[in-house]
């Protein structure tokens, strides 16, 4: 199972096209999506439309969760069900994808034996504590520190988080 695993995507279509540039999505099973899709304050209708037409093309692959920033309306015409948390077992391993506004390192007291998988902080990281792997695949477009816009792909037992633009990976963990 190979899943690509983004957030706070927040309008900018420009990095949807980007991914799909750098990224065979032809050889991805699944497509997380972790919320705060568009952007009341910056997205166009051409934006929505871009990022309207990713998910359409590829409704199949799709799995998303609900963000903070994500209005009734913006969800509405999602061509799947929006819920605040999914979850998946993979490889006998236990996964939950949510926003991050509720559930995230040092926040959750809900989930335990598995792998949480969030956005929300804008910041890329992996860290292992007690009996959860935490996962912040950061943002693929508003990123809040110098190490940029990224996103995550999940195969074989490994989460790599990489870098939008250089394609490098900016922090990895094998389960």
């Amino acid at each position: 199972m190979k899943l690509l695993i983004l957030s706070d995507i927040h309008g900018y279509s420009e990095n949807i096209k980007l991914l799909e540039e750098k990224v065979d999505i032809g050889k991805i099973d699944n497509i997380v999506i972790l919320g705060d899709i568009f952007s009341d304050y910056h997205t166009t209708m051409d934006d929505r439309e871009i990022i309207k037409d990713f998910m359409d093309r590829y409704k199949d692959k799709l799995i998303v969760v609900r963000g903070n920033c994500d209005s009734h309306k913006d969800i509405k015409d999602i061509p799947v069900d929006v819920d605040d948390v999914k979850y998946l077992r993979i490889d006998e391993i236990d996964f939950y994808f949510t926003h991050g506004n509720k559930y995230r390192y040092l926040k959750n007291d809900t989930f335990t034996d598995g792998v949480l998988v969030y956005g929300h902080e804008h910041i890329p990281y992996i860290k292992r504590d007690i009996d959860m792997i935490y996962v912040n695949t950061g943002s693929i477009s508003l990123p809040r520190n110098e190490l940029g816009k990224s996103f995550a792909i999940y195969e074989d037992r490994k989460i790599s988080i990489y870098n939008l633009d250089k394609m490098n990976v900016l922090d990895e963990i094998n389960i």
